[in-house]
């Protein structure tokens, strides 16, 4: 009860501010333009947002096109190059959003502007009005910071004062459907949670999958080990070995093609993958064998630059730590709990937890 109050009090509290701030600013300005334009430049920022979002992989593959004809293949996979190109087009998109909405805005008001400005009556009924929509806009971009915060793995000062309230529910609900997106190599994180959503179209989960055969065959690779970290080594070991980079699917994915089989099943009955195939093996393979593992993904140094990439980690019950592994990179060296294992492996994020 307490919670549902105190929900209610600060967004009514936040709508009976914005209407008075309203109403204040345009009285002593006697202006409605001083309340609608901050609101179409806020409405065109999130129509901006939302048309990008929907239509990343289009916008994605556009400055892919641009990037390869204009500076070439050398930058295709520069992150900053590809962030400055999207900031170039918000700016753009926004500027013609806003040109329209503005348009549109003194078609509307044409005439009845001026009625407006000189009637304090219907110049404070605007101002209510445009107060109101400027508070929820303002409670709506609010929602999204805490969604994200919420959602960061392990966090134990979430903020649930909203959870009661439908509006934060829907906008919760659209961000896990629709997820802010950004495209490595084929991984598409979710910067809310900072989670792997979709590898080529197959969720995390699905990636992870396993079946009799795998779990079975796990068992039998651990069954002699006398404790946990010869157990995780075997299982390193056994896909290390066993499984084959596929450079061709590789490629494919670089280039944002679709790669129709990803995850531990397909890299066990194909024998054959790449990183993530690897890394959701093993966390198929660890769970079978009683392990509370981990997927990471970060970027990790393959001879020539940095790539993204994913990896593990694993539990060690009778050491009481987690150690990280790299199965991918099994015939470059040992990455089994080594020292060097920092020295190639960068901004590491957990993408799921079993």
């Amino acid at each position: 009860m307490e919670k549902i109050l105190l929900y209610k009090i600060i967004i009514f509290g936040i709508i009976g501010m914005s209407i008075l701030f309203s109403i204040i600013k345009s009285v002593r300005n006697s202006d409605i333009d001083y309340i609608i334009s901050p609101i179409i430049d806020t409405i065109a920022s999130i129509l901006t947002f939302v048309l990008i979002l929907l239509k990343y992989e289009n916008i994605n593959n556009i400055l892919l096109y641009c990037i390869k004809n204009i500076l070439g293949d050398l930058y295709l996979n520069n992150g900053i190059i590809k962030i400055i190109g999207i900031i170039i087009l918000f700016i753009i998109i926004k500027f013609i959003i806003k040109f329209t909405i503005s348009i549109i805005q003194s078609t509307i008001f044409s005439g009845g502007k001026k009625v407006i400005n000189e009637s304090k009556t219907l110049l404070i009924i605007f101002s209510v009005i445009f107060g109101i929509v400027r508070a929820c806009i303002f409670i709506l971009i609010l929602f999204v910071p805490i969604i994200m915060f919420n959602s960061i793995q392990n966090n134990p000062y979430k903020i649930n004062i909203f959870n009661d309230f439908s509006a934060y529910n829907k906008v919760e609900e659209i961000i896990d459907k629709n997820k802010s997106k950004i495209v490595n190599n084929g991984l598409i994180k979710d910067i809310a949670s900072n989670r792997i959503i979709y590898y080529n179209g197959v969720t995390l989960d699905e990636g992870v999958k396993s079946n009799n055969a795998i779990n079975e065959k796990a068992k039998k690779i651990v069954s002699s080990s006398n404790s946990d970290r010869e157990k995780a080594k075997k299982l390193y070991s056994w896909i290390g070995s066993n499984i084959t980079y596929d450079y061709d699917k590789a490629r494919r994915v670089l280039n944002s093609e679709n790669v129709k089989n990803s995850g531990a099943i397909c890299a066990y009955e194909e024998r054959n993958g790449i990183c993530f195939d690897y890394a959701c093996l093993y966390v198929a393979m660890a769970r079978a064998t009683n392990f509370k593992v981990r997927l990471v993904t970060g970027e990790a140094y393959n001879g020539e630059n940095y790539i993204s990439h994913a990896w593990n980690e694993v539990y060690l019950s009778d050491e009481n730590k987690w150690i990280k592994i790299d199965p991918t990179f099994y015939n470059a060296g040992d990455y089994f709990d080594s020292k060097n294992f920092s020295d190639i492996h960068i901004n590491d994020n957990i993408a799921g937890e079993w």
